[in-house]
């Protein structure tokens, strides 16, 4: 179908063209889903991030929803960075759909920019940024809350504020005490929960019927909370695996569901290393969330 220009509204004209935009997108992604399982080789060119964002913001103005206030911050002066462009677009999605999550009765989402120059012997830079000029891209939300947890052989205790609900106490027995693990979402409890696993069964699918969290979103996008699910895990074999860190002998596990959660959590991959410590060497989830984590430095 053609429409010429006169036949349409300015705001129907800017609806089209959001919806190309849209399609336009979503064979991006598609495209990043395929190369995300055959971890292809990034196309790095330069990128000035100054448009990039404002359109960025265009769209998720249209996207998000309308108790979400959007304050980009961001200056006239370009910032230039030499990376894949579908991959910031992908970055930039991923870190405002994450805090979207975490306002569920709305808010202010803040993404800001900034220029970052790096000498190369700061201690928070050591081993991943090298001497050079780079650009910074940080997102804020509101807080959500803060609390303590305190573990009993046979119970777990929680006691917190968070900013929907107010005072949280709270005390859950322990179905088969003590308590064999807690998850509070750092990633380098997703491969120590792994020792779980029964391996002398060989390959295949076990599944784990108490696992406690301190929040019931799977990325920790609440207040602090005690919150329990199970999990099935798969034990796909060992293998050989080389990250930032070094190459190690590994164990590649799959966590492929999580009953219990509110929101569906896509197959998560992990690699951890097979040396009885369970130590995080590299992850990475399919699906809609299209992350990728490994380990850059490790001291022993």
């Amino acid at each position: 179908m053609v429409l010429r220009t006169g036949e349409l509204s300015p705001r129907s004209s800017d609806r089209i063209r959001t919806v190309v935009q849209q399609a336009r997108r979503a064979t991006d992604l598609i495209q990043q889903i395929l190369d995300f399982s055959r971890r292809s080789i990034l196309e790095r060119t330069p990128v000035n991030l100054v448009p990039l964002f404002r359109d960025q913001e265009k769209l998720l103005r249209r996207t998000l929803p309308e108790n979400i206030i959007l304050d980009f911050q961001y200056g006239a002066e370009a910032l230039n960075v030499n990376a894949d462009l579908t991959r910031i677009q992908q970055v930039i999605m991923n870190l405002a759909f994450n805090a979207r999550d975490a306002m569920p009765d709305g808010g202010i989402l803040t993404l800001r920019t900034a220029p970052l120059d790096v000498r190369g012997d700061e201690p928070e830079h050591l081993g991943i940024l090298g001497p050079g000029r780079f650009v910074r891209i940080t997102v804020g939300d509101r807080f959500m809350g803060s609390g303590w947890f305190k573990f009993h052989p046979d119970q777990t205790e929680c006691e917190a504020f968070t900013a929907p609900e107010g005072r949280i106490s709270q005390r859950m027995e322990h179905r088969h005490p003590p308590l064999r693990t807690f998850q509070n979402h750092a990633i380098a409890c997703d491969a120590w929960h792994l020792r779980l696993y029964d391996r002398s069964q060989g390959p295949g699918i076990q599944g784990i019927d108490e696992f406690l969290l301190s929040s019931p979103d799977h990325r920790g996008a609440t207040g602090p909370m005690l919150y329990r699910i199970g999990v099935h895990i798969e034990y796909v074999g060992e293998e050989r695996v080389t990250v930032r860190a070094g190459t190690f002998d590994a164990l590649h596990f799959r966590y492929v569901s999580a009953p219990g959660l509110p929101q569906e959590h896509p197959p998560y991959d992990v690699w951890c290393t097979n040396d009885g410590e369970f130590l995080f060497l590299r992850g990475q989830v399919a699906g809609y969330m299209q992350t990728y984590y490994e380990l850059v430095e490790l001291i022993r």
